[in-house]
């Protein structure tokens, strides 16, 4: 979720400690990130 809105997966990628953005703008300053990640 980028600002309370749950962003598609190809706006962006997860790897090791890190989650990249891919998308040509950025959320705004201050904006909260969440990632939220389910394993079954």
């Amino acid at each position: 979720f980028i600002n309370g809105v749950l962003q598609p997966k190809e706006n962006y990628e997860v790897e090791c400690g890190m989650l990249k953005l891919i998308t040509e703008d950025l959320p705004p300053k201050g904006a909260p990130i969440i990632l939220q990640m389910f394993k079954f």
